[in-house]
C-alpha cells in the first residue's frame, strides 16, 4: 500500500487505541503521533519508501548494513543466504511480530530515562498499533512474514493493487474509522478550551 494509506491507517489505529485506553487529550496526542510514526517504520528497510526519503541518514545506515550482511551471507550455503536476504530485505523482519515487540522498547526506555515514563508507554503503544496497522495493510496487499525469524512464509489476506481502486476505497473506510473514533473518543470541548 502507499504511504498515504499507511499514514491514514496509523491515524485510525492511534485514535482507536486512544479511545480504547480512554486517554486524555495529551495522551491521545502521544498515542496518535506514535501510531503514525509506527505505520511508516516497517518500510525503513526500503530505500525508496516515504520514511527512508525523509530520514535519509537512517536509511543510508540501514541500506549500508543490509549490503554488509548480504556480502557476508554469500559465504554461507545458498539456502541460508536466501533466508538472510529475505529477513533483511523489504517486507522482512520489520514486517513481523518481532518488530511489534522490539521497536516500541526504545521509546519506553527513552521515556524512562527522561523522566516521562507514562509518555514513553503511550508512545510505545502508539508505535505498536501503527506497526500492526502497517503489517495488516501489507497482508492485504500481497503478504507479510508475521512469524519471521521463525519462518519466511508470508501471510496473505488479499492482493489489493497498490494505488488501485480498492486501495482508494480502503482509504475511505479508514477515514470513517478515524471520524467515528475521533468524534467519540476525543473530548472536543477540551480542544476548544485550550
Amino acid at each position: 500500500m502507499m504511504a498515504a494509506t499507511h499514514r491514514l491507517g496509523g491515524l485510525a489505529a492511534g485514535v482507536a487505541m486512544a479511545g480504547l485506553l480512554q486517554a486524555d487529550l495529551y495522551e491521545t496526542g502521544i498515542v496518535v503521533a506514535g501510531a503514525i510514526l509506527g505505520s511508516l517504520l516497517p518500510d525503513i528497510d526500503n530505500p525508496h519508501s516515504s520514511i527512508s526519503r525523509r530520514w535519509q541518514l537512517t536509511s543510508f545506515f540501514i541500506t549500508l548494513g543490509q549490503g554488509i550482511i548480504r556480502l557476508f551471507s554469500k559465504l554461507l550455503p545458498r539456502k541460508q543466504t536466501g533466508y538472510i536476504n529475505s529477513m533483511i530485505g523489504h517486507r522482512g523482519i520489520t514486517h513481523s511480530f518481532m518488530a511489534v515487540c522490539l521497536l516500541p522498547v526504545p521509546v519506553i526506555l527513552l521515556g524512562r530515562a527522561s523522566g516521562y515514563l507514562n509518555a514513553g508507554i503511550y508512545g510505545a503503544v502508539g508505535i505498536a498499533a501503527g506497526i500492526l496497522s502497517h503489517i495488516l495493510f501489507d497482508m492485504l496487499a500481497g503478504g507479510a512474514p508475521l512469524f519471521m525469524p521463525f519462518t519466511t512464509k508470508r501471510i496473505v489476506i488479499a492482493k489489493i493493487k497498490t494505488g488501485g481502486l480498492l486501495e482508494w476505497i480502503f482509504r475511505g473506510f479508514l477515514i470513517v474509522i478515524f471520524l467515528y473514533f475521533g468524534m467519540e473518543g476525543i473530548a472536543w470541548q477540551e480542544l476548544l478550551q485550550v
